[in-house]
């Protein structure tokens, strides 16, 4: 049995004037079972604030919450999460405060699979 980390989702999202945007990125499905090891992101905070987290939801529970997401890399969890095969997710950005913020970029999920 091998193991490797693949990005197993990817979440394109635009944000603007919401403190807590909620299924920012769209939904996608899992087609097979991942350990949820990392997240990636590339976006672009601008505005008041300039700080946010994520919630990734699966099937509409959070499977990771308030996950802070302050500059672009990719950030280990802080516990991996199991994805069953067919989990609807979604993204959720929530934004420190504020009257102004703004988010546009990418969010990878991150995970292994059993080959």
């Amino acid at each position: 049995m091998n193991e490797r980390l693949i990005a197993f989702a990817e979440f394109y999202l635009e944000a603007a004037g919401q403190i807590d945007a909620d299924g920012v990125g769209g939904n996608t499905y899992v087609p097979q079972p991942v350990l949820f090891t990392h997240i990636s992101h590339d976006l672009t905070l601008t505005g008041t604030p300039t700080l946010a987290t994520i919630d990734i939801q699966d099937d509409g529970t959070d499977a990771v919450a308030a996950l802070s997401i302050a500059t672009a890399a990719l950030y280990p969890l802080p516990t991996p999460v199991v994805i069953a095969s067919g989990s609807k997710l979604e993204l959720d950005l929530n934004f420190a405060g504020g009257s102004t913020p703004k988010a546009a970029g990418k969010v990878v999920l991150w995970g292994k699979v059993n080959e």
